[in-house]
């Protein structure tokens, strides 16, 4: 007989070169696989007629060792040619993906119940589709990982920010949500605003931040505000606006530019998307780059505030998750958001599905 060792990177690989070299009648007498699935290591035999008189007149050496060594290993090899028969030579197996507990229907389902603009829905389902994720939350976070980015607001920012955004979203809470996370991890960002109009503003944001221990300074003008901004970090408070009306965007522009702030957009749930798209451009002409989505605790659909941030090509900095101050901002990852929207298809999950995203 005659004995061969075969190594290859992979068990089909090495079984190949038994079958080439040795042919069809060959022996597997061993099979040894790598360790991690790395490399395999197949030793076979094939009878041979002995040879008497070798060409030269010589024997080979290595063939007489190897017919020394099968002559001590006769015993072994017994049966195995019956065992040759009944084995199967196969690749090594790969484990096939777990079935996703999910069809295409329920991504067009959550997308529609969410109402997603046209040219948000498209994408996040091409990329829902090819996530292969076993749960629809984890297939929502994945197609949101690559459409929209997150990038949460800095403690202590090197250049002021000030949040905009039309009337009534939640400027003034997040402001003060903003300076208690600040204060609780060691920053003392100034507190500034510009809202010195609407009525109870002033008082607002003055209690926050008496509460805090701070001074709330107001700053009616750009240039009193470009003198405030000069003493370090700071938060700034501004009034509502309308995005329509152009002479209230060229006044917060102003504030903008005389400041030297990064705009923060802050968009409320609960609106019509192609609407909130709109607005969010609006903002976007005034150099905002991030947005804060509010009073997600009060709405059921949220696929408005992810379509004006796909729009106007915003990142998310933070979500708001609860009315009160105290409670702050919640920074969640792409998978929570997933997450998150998969949870809260229905009345009856709604409470649990918030309660799980804020914890």
């Amino acid at each position: 007989m005659r004995i061969r060792t075969f190594m290859a990177d992979t068990m089909a690989e090495a079984m190949s070169l038994v079958r080439e070299e040795l042919g069809p009648d060959a022996i597997i007498i061993s099979t040894n696989a790598g360790k991690r699935g790395r490399g395999a290591e197949v030793r076979a035999a094939i009878e041979q007629v002995e040879q008497t008189e070798p060409v030269g007149g010589v024997f080979d050496v290595e063939d007489k060792l190897r017919a020394k060594l099968f002559a001590e290993m006769e015993h072994e090899l017994k049966g195995l040619k019956q065992l040759r028969n009944d084995m199967r030579v196969a690749s090594p197996t790969v484990q096939q993906p777990l079935e996703p507990n999910y069809r295409e229907a329920d991504i067009v389902r959550l997308l529609k119940y969410h109402r997603f603009s046209p040219l948000a829905a498209k994408p996040l389902f091409d990329a829902a589709k090819k996530s292969q994720a076993n749960e629809l939350g984890q297939a929502m976070g994945s197609a949101l990982e690559n459409t929209l980015a997150l990038d949460p607001l800095p403690l202590a920012p090197s250049q002021p920010l000030m949040l905009v955004g039309p009337a009534g979203v939640g400027k003034t809470i997040a402001i003060a949500k903003l300076l208690a996370r600040s204060l609780v991890n060691g920053a003392k960002p100034q507190c500034l605003t510009t809202d010195t109009v609407r009525a109870g503003a002033l008082e607002q944001l003055g209690h926050f931040c008496s509460l805090m221990g701070e001074t709330m300074v107001a700053c009616d003008s750009p240039e009193k505000l470009a003198l405030q901004t000069n003493n370090g970090p700071c938060l700034i408070d501004s009034p509502g606006v309308n995005p329509y009306r152009s002479a209230e965007m060229r006044d917060l522009k102003s504030f903008i530019q005389a400041s030297n702030a990064e705009p923060v957009l802050v968009l409320a749930a609960g609106q019509d998307s192609e609407e909130l798209s709109e607005v969010a451009l609006s903002f976007a002409q005034l150099g905002v780059r991030r947005v804060i989505f509010t009073r997600l605790d009060a709405a059921q659909r949220l696929g408005s505030l992810f379509s004006a941030a796909f729009k106007a090509h915003l990142s998310i900095a933070h979500l708001g998750l609860s009315p009160y101050v105290a409670d702050g901002f919640k920074t969640l990852t792409h998978a929570d958001l997933g997450q998150l929207l998969a949870d809260i298809p229905t009345v009856e999950n709604f409470d649990t599905a918030k309660e799980r995203a804020a914890s």
